[in-house]
């Protein structure tokens, strides 16, 4: 009850949210967390429609939020720990990181094809905005940077997040770099009640480097996100009143890619 009420409150801080359909409607313990909007006492609702005793499951509370912005629920209710986001190129990974770091002054990086000391400078760069004079020192090593950015986190109260984005360029460069992400992520982060999440385009890396037995990430992502194209009910919003045929025409010229709507 405590997640889901948690969840609900953050969604209706920034958009629309349904007021819970089915069984739920019927817990009172449900409508004072605030996660329905009835009161089940006032209206006569069936509790029993909850809490079934023929049923051998538990109980499920159904939820409505816009497609485009569920993920950003979900990562903002992350806790201390490791988030792996992917999807296809050009489906709105960049654009949801991005400004979930701007609501939680968090620190967003993203990598390209440069050499790795160039990407740690990029990124210590990007951190300097968070900690002033963290890109005033050439880092050697990926560890050496990880343990400032923890120590420096955790002097703050600082608790992210921070966003590795296009994670496979990186590793490219780096190929210790995962190995080193896990010690960073068991020791210095974990104490410092980091938020840390690492994205890219390539669904077979980046689900290879949390849920291969072998990868050293394995079983340290808290979250697994898959982002994916919007639905064919969003294009009246992108393109305004146009007649169902135009609307169809244009889902099929472009799909469901935000970019392309751009």
């Amino acid at each position: 009850f405590r997640v889901i009420a948690t969840m609900v409150q953050e969604a209706k801080c920034t958009m629309l949210v349904g007021p819970a359909r089915g069984s739920a409607a019927g817990s009172l313990v449900c409508y004072l967390m605030g996660i329905t909007d009835v009161d089940p006492l006032v209206h006569d609702l069936m509790f029993e429609r909850f809490i079934d005793v023929t049923r051998a499951d538990l109980p499920d509370i159904d939820l409505d939020f816009p497609d485009q912005q569920r993920e950003q629920v979900f990562l903002a209710l992350t806790s201390a720990g490791l988030a792996v986001v992917f999807g296809r190129r050009r489906i709105g990974k960049t654009r949801l990181l991005v400004e979930w770091c701007r609501r939680t002054d968090g620190v967003y990086a993203v990598a390209d094809q440069s050499a790795a000391e160039v990407q740690r400078r990029y990124l210590a760069e990007a951190l300097a905005g968070r900690f002033p004079g963290f890109a005033d020192v050439t880092y050697r090593d990926w560890s050496g940077l990880l343990s400032r950015l923890s120590k420096e986190a955790q002097h703050a109260g600082w608790r992210g997040p921070v966003v590795f984005d296009e994670l496979p360029y990186w590793i490219a460069t780096s190929p210790e770099l995962p190995s080193v992400l896990q010690r960073w992520l068991d020791h210095e982060a974990r104490a410092a009640g980091l938020v840390v999440a690492v994205a890219g385009s390539s669904q077979r890396m980046m689900q290879g480097l949390a849920l291969d037995r072998e990868a050293p990430l394995y079983g340290r992502a808290r979250a697994l996100f898959e982002v994916r194209a919007l639905g064919v009910d969003y294009v009246r919003a992108a393109i305004g009143a146009a007649p169902p045929r135009a609307q169809l025409e244009f889902y099929a010229a472009w799909g469901g890619v935000p970019r392309y709507w751009e």
